[in-house]
């Protein structure tokens, strides 16, 4: 799914042109670890980041001795209709396939996650929870599988908040598949790439990406699998450089009983969740809330577009954000970087870099 995401921000063309002279100051919801920038109200901007929050919560109890602080920050848009992500992504909307609901942009100087407050707890926050727990599992992985990879954040996609407790190991979407269709066989799973037919072929990716969450449910969930410390012992042998195979044996025994088992369990009546409460209290003192100024609002946007490779609409949002007011440090910034893609660079720092 990272593969899939990055690949279509990066290679579609741009499409500029949509007027900002209309465009209204955004609000700015700031939470310990999390930035909301929004054109809906304080209160959707507190929900997406006391959401963003209590998973986060989730990583750091699942995983204590995980990094969870990258050295590129991540910045939520919560866009308050499909018009407004529109407005962000026009290329996407030109498409010929589903509108996305949701999406993450990984950069090595910044990140980015779009959220559409219309479809929130819709599907909205599946493909972003997905890919932000792909980021924290890269900042802290030598390497890692792409069943392993995939699972994983599928795995912690479909985490569910209620009041005063979070659930994880919700059934994916994909479910279904792992009831309907072959299997493909464990030594198989884990050998995949991302060369692999079953990591692109339409009418195979589906099954992979399902059984990847239902191997890693199993190793979770699972019995005798100790509530995921085999599988948090099979990540440390990968991390030393054990080869997988020898890894996985090792551990969890050979493929044959693993495939045995795998099909046994998701062929139960009732697959089981974890309920975890670790929620952060979170009260409105931990957020700052304010309007930003429109020629803040025009920056901001600028740089969305400018790290998510929309140059044109980047060099409107950010001349106008400039004309609205010239002393703006951000506005500069992404000047800055504008020129430097622009070949303008000769007054720039030698250490000046892309996006």
């Amino acid at each position: 799914m990272k593969c899939k995401l990055v690949s279509l921000l990066l290679g579609v063309i741009a499409v500029a042109g949509h007027a900002c002279a209309g465009e209204k100051p955004w609000i700015e919801v700031k939470s310990p670890h999390f930035r909301v920038l929004t054109d809906s109200g304080a209160g959707d901007g507190h929900k997406v980041a006391r959401e963003f929050a209590r998973l986060r919560a989730v990583f750091a109890a699942r995983f204590p001795n995980f990094r969870l602080e990258s050295g590129a920050p991540l910045t939520i848009f919560a866009a308050r209709a499909e018009e407004t992500a529109k407005t962000l992504s026009p290329a996407l909307w030109k498409m010929k396939r589903a509108k996305p609901a949701g999406y993450f942009q990984h950069s090595w100087e910044k990140q980015f996650a779009l959220v559409r407050m219309d479809t929130w707890s819709m599907g909205t926050e599946r493909v972003v929870y997905h890919e932000y727990m792909h980021s924290i599992l890269s900042l802290n992985s030598r390497w890692l599988p792409v069943w392993l990879n995939e699972g994983t954040a599928e795995f912690y996609a479909y985490t569910r908040f209620e009041e005063n407790k979070t659930l994880i190991g919700a059934p994916t979407m994909r479910f279904r598949a792992l009831r309907e269709r072959a299997w493909i066989p464990v030594e198989t799973l884990i050998t995949v790439n991302q060369r692999s037919p079953y990591y692109h072929d339409e009418d195979k990716v589906d099954m992979f990406y399902a059984e990847s969450w239902a191997l890693v449910h199993y190793c979770v969930f699972g019995p005798n699998m100790e509530g995921g410390k085999k599988l948090d012992d099979f990540y440390q042998r990968l991390q030393s450089g054990t080869e997988q195979k020898q890894a996985f044996q090792e551990v969890f025994g050979s493929f044959k009983e693993m495939d045995k088992q795998l099909d046994e369990y998701v062929h139960k009546f009732v697959m089981q969740a974890g309920v975890i409460k670790v929620a952060p209290e979170i009260s409105d003192k931990d957020y700052q809330v304010r309007t930003l100024t429109l020629a803040e609002t025009q920056a901001e946007l600028g740089g969305y577009h400018l790290w998510t490779h929309d140059l044109d609409n980047a060099r409107l949002y950010v001349s106008e954000a400039l004309k609205s007011d010239p002393q703006l440090g951000l506005a500069h910034e992404e000047q800055g970087f504008l020129d430097v893609y622009d070949g303008k660079d000769s007054k720039l720092s030698q250490g000046s870099t892309r996006p």
